[in-house]
């Protein structure tokens, strides 16, 4: 932030002024998330582990938001049970917070649902959303 002096065109004068002067950011990893998103979870009442987990792995977001962290690590990082992590992720994704990815191996992988957030380019988030949106009318319904 820079204090600068501005003139008053209709008199002039010269006015005090503050400009941000925006900066690019170094070293440090960033995501987008979607405010209404983040109310809808909260009101969810999911638990507290579930949360827990939840911004943990904000902060492990691949791009295109893809997430592969063990969760045996998660476990060791937030001193919780691997039980408990498990549990946890399986309520973001039945919540569909998290969204199952591919598998690597043995190893599940998931995705931050586009319409909750994304680490990557907006570009890519209304791809994948556009992509959800068609899976989802192709998807027959039972009778």
């Amino acid at each position: 932030m820079r204090n600068f002096e501005l003139m008053e065109a209709s008199t002039g004068e010269l006015v005090p002024a503050v400009v941000w002067i925006r900066r690019r950011w170094k070293g440090e990893g960033f995501f987008m998330g979607f405010q209404e998103a983040f109310t809808h979870i909260a009101k969810k009442k999911l638990g507290a582990e579930a949360q827990t987990v939840f911004l943990y792995l904000l902060g492990q977001l691949d791009f295109d938001s893809y997430l592969n962290v063990p969760q045996t690590k998660i476990a060791k990082e937030l001193h919780m049970q691997q039980q408990n992590v498990s549990r946890a992720i399986s309520t973001l994704v039945e919540h569909h917070v998290l969204l199952p990815g591919p598998k690597i191996g043995r190893s599940s992988t998931y995705r931050l649902n586009p319409y909750v957030g994304a680490k990557g380019r907006l570009k890519n988030v209304t791809q994948m959303r556009a992509k959800m949106e068609k899976e989802q009318t192709e998807t027959p319904t039972a009778s």
